[in-house]
Formats: structure tokens, C-alpha cells, sequence
């Protein structure tokens, strides 16, 4: 067996994180010392990029065996690092930003994939009710090889293991949601994520030896620990399996709304909101004194955990095109977002509104656009975001594949936020938020 580490310096939302200091060892050190706290190879997979030469000089002054390849392509990178390994070894699969996994946990997988006779086997959150961050994966090298020569998805090649979970036998290590700790996060994503490790790992003695689980325990009794986990729904295929697949939760959060009731209070429920599982936030144009605080809420890395779905509150004007482009515009900005991840239309605006949002998709501000009907009750929204065409308002598309249901819209009027989002799941007249591809 042989455990490869991936990790690497550019991350987008917390540069330099794999060098970040956790019990006085760099995160990625310390992440690739508990991978093989048994004894257990361990060989960190980073890029031949120069942004990664500082990494590689520390992980390897650890004593850590290291490897560097295609920063973008990480598939080729991980097949290159286990050059001379035969096809049938059984190759594990980690990353530098989660430090909790260790080697009792990285054998345990690696039983799944024998006793099951897969070529690939791994934790899935939330499906395994484990903290996200807890991730494993176990695969046959002959299998990994196969999908290197066969796909040109670049999906595929820069999260390495899809293919093997489309093509080959695959299966989950063993159901844990008894546990009920998939409301946990313990990953490095964002300097909040960073500073939940530390405040984790300064309670224990020893940080490389301390199992995976007491780390999970401690991490589930601190008082800022989200109370619970809002349901998801997903569509096109399975998250992290097929390109364009996606989740919405069964509840999402009226972002602007909230805003203009809590004032400076909003950025904190909207983040306690996100730690619940809420994935998306609403967010009305026109108000930016209220969108510049749902913008502090996603600013640090939060961004990266919630997508925006933009509605825009303009009447019927002489000028569509214009206002549609300057008002998505304004609210990317008021956000500090560069893209949104949808934008909804009023159902009354003509081809013009509808021709500026579809350029502002082919520019990549936003990734859907669709048009958006109030509900009759004021606190719910219908939205209907279908792509390339403008729905006709007499047509309403049947719930199927490309539906999400959210089966409430709130607003965080008091700081109990887990109450108001457990209590927005019993069934309810559903909202539709129809969504083609992209």
C-alpha cells in the first residue's frame, strides 16, 4: 500500500494553507505524519509549479518522501507519483488540507476496498455521517491507470478520482451516520477553518498520534459546534462525480432580507446559517447598504461554501438591457463576488432583459438565468431559472430532472438560527427552482 498526500500553495481562498503552523508543524506535515502514524508510506503529490518549491523544501526537510508534477492535471500527477508500483496495489488518496484522518482510518478504507473486491472505495460526506474534511480514498493503481489514458474530462483529471466512480466497482466505507457527526467541518478552506484545527488540536497531547475519532469528539463539544445539518437535495448526477452535478438545501436564506432586519448582526446568522448546511443565499438588488453586509458574511473564504442566487427587483424599463447588465453588475459588486451562481429575472421583463442576462452567462458572471414569480405568500419566492430560453409565463415546467425543490425560503430574524432552519424542514408547500444545464 501506498498513501499519497496531495496538497499544494495556490489555493484560491487561503493561500500558503499547507504551510500554515498547527502544534509547531506546518498543516501539511503534520496531515502526511498522521497518514502514517502505523508505519505506513506516505508520499506527498505536489505541483513542479514554482509557487509549490517552498512546499516541497519543507515537507522533504520533514523527512517526508515527496513528489512534483502537472500543477492543473493532479490525475497524471498522482498516476507519475506511483511510477513502478504494480496494478494491483492498493493506492490511498488524501489532502494536506485535513489533518484528521489517520493511518487506523486509512487501513480501515483500505479493508473496504479488499473484503469488497472493489477498484475503488472512500468516505463520502454526508452520506457516511462523518465531519466534512474526514476524506479516504482507497483504489486499485490499475484502475487509477485506466482512467488516466481514457478520460480528457478536464472535471476528471483535476479531481482525479470521479472517473474510477463512474466506470469501476466502487462502494463506501461502512455507514457511520449513527455518529451524527456529518454537521461537523474539519477542514482548512477559509482562516476560520484554520483557527477551529487549532483551537482542536491544542487539546490534545499528542497531535500526530491522537485518533481520528477523539479528535471528531472534541471537535463536536465545542460550543460553537453547528447544532445540526440542513438536508440536501441533489441534481445531475452525484456531487463530485459527474461534472455539472450540484446540491441545494431543503432550506435556503433570504440573504438581503436578512440583512435589512439584523443589521451588523446579519453577517454572523448568515455564517451560522452556512455551517448548517444551508448552500445557497438569495440576493436582491437594489439594496446595496444591505448586500455590503451579506458581502462581509462571504468575505475570508465563506464564499467558497455558499453560492449566490441573484434576484433582480426592477420593473419594466425603456432601458432592459442596460439595467439588467448594470444591476447584476452592482450586486456582484455590493457582494464582493465575482459571478453569481444564478440570476433570476422578473417573469414581466421582455427579450431585451433576457438577451443582457444571457450575455452576462457567456461572460461568466453568472451560471444560470432564469425568471423569478413572488409567491402568494410573501415569505416564500417561486423561482424558475431555466437555461438558453426564456420561459413562457403561461408555461410552468414539470417537476423532473431538472428541478430543485427548496422547500422553504426564510429570513434570520433572531440569532437562534439552527430554530429557524429546523423548523422551516417539516413538509411544506414546496418551492420549484427549475434549472437546466449550464
Amino acid at each position: 500500500m501506498i498513501v499519497l498526500l496531495q496538497a499544494r500553495m495556490s489555493s484560491s481562498r487561503l493561500p500558503g494553507k499547507a504551510l500554515l503552523p498547527i502544534r509547531g508543524l506546518p498543516s501539511v506535515v503534520l496531515a502526511a505524519k498522521r497518514a502514517g502514524n502505523r508505519g505506513a508510506k506516505v508520499r506527498v503529490i505536489t505541483s513542479n509549479d514554482p509557487s509549490d518549491d517552498a512546499l516541497a523544501a519543507i515537507v522533504a526537510s520533514h523527512g517526508l518522501d515527496v513528489f512534483r508534477g502537472d500543477l492543473d492535471d493532479v490525475l497524471a500527477r498522482t498516476v507519475n507519483a506511483t511510477e513502478g508500483f504494480p496494478d494491483d496495489t492498493t493506492a490511498m488518496r488524501l489532502t494536506g488540507d485535513n489533518m484528521f484522518p489517520d493511518q487506523s482510518l486509512i487501513d480501515a478504507v483500505a479493508k473496504t476496498l479488499s473484503e469488497k473486491n472493489l477498484d475503488y472505495a472512500g468516505i463520502r460526506w454526508p452520506d457516511d455521517g462523518l465531519p466534512y474534511g474526514l476524506s479516504v480514498e482507497a483504489f486499485r493503481l490499475g484502475a487509477l491507470r485506466a482512467a488516466h489514458s481514457e478520460t480528457k474530462s478536464s472535471f476528471d483529471r483535476e479531481h482525479t478520482t470521479p472517473w474510477l466512480r463512474r466506470h469501476r466497482r466502487s462502494g463506501n466505507w461502512p455507514d457511520m451516520t449513527c455518529l451524527d457527526m456529518a454537521r461537523l467541518r474539519c477542514t482548512i478552506d477559509n482562516l476560520d477553518d484554520y483557527l477551529s484545527m487549532l483551537r482542536v488540536f491544542e487539546e490534545v497531547s499528542d497531535p500526530i498520534q491522537t485518533p481520528w475519532m477523539e479528535l471528531t469528539r472534541i471537535l463536536a463539544k465545542r460550543p460553537d459546534a453547528p447544532q445540526g445539518l440542513v438536508p440536501c437535495l441533489s441534481y445531475w448526477g452525484i456531487p463530485g462525480n459527474d461534472p455539472g452535478a450540484s446540491r441545494i438545501s431543503r432550506v435556503v436564506v433570504d440573504a438581503t432580507a436578512t440583512a435589512q432586519v439584523a443589521g451588523h448582526a446579519a453577517p454572523r446568522r448568515l455564517r451560522a446559517a452556512i455551517d448548517c448546511g444551508v448552500t445557497h443565499l438569495l440576493v436582491s438588488s437594489g439594496d446595496s447598504q444591505a448586500n455590503a453586509l451579506v458581502g462581509q458574511a462571504l468575505s475570508h473564504g465563506w464564499s467558497g461554501r455558499v453560492g449566490a442566487i441573484g434576484v433582480l427587483q426592477i420593473g419594466e424599463h425603456r432601458y432592459e438591457s442596460f439595467v439588467t447588465e448594470h444591476a447584476t453588475l452592482r450586486l456582484c459588486r455590493d457582494l464582493g463576488l465575482k459571478s453569481l451562481n444564478a440570476l433570476l429575472l422578473p417573469a414581466g421583463l421582455g427579450s431585451e432583459a433576457w438577451a443582457a442576462a444571457q450575455a452576462l452567462k457567456s461572460q461568466r458572471i453568472v451560471r444560470r438565468v432564469g425568471l423569478w414569480r413572488p409567491g402568494s405568500d410573501p415569505n416564500e419566492k417561486r423561482a424558475e431559472i431555466v437555461a438558453d430560453r426564456q420561459l413562457p409565463s403561461s408555461e410552468v415546467p414539470a417537476l423532473g430532472v431538472d428541478t430543485h425543490a427548496i422547500h422553504r425560503v426564510v429570513v434570520l430574524t433572531e440569532d437562534s438560527v439552527w430554530s429557524t432552519l429546523a423548523s422551516a424542514l417539516p413538509s411544506v408547500e414546496s418551492i420549484s427552482t427549475h434549472l437546466g444545464a449550464v
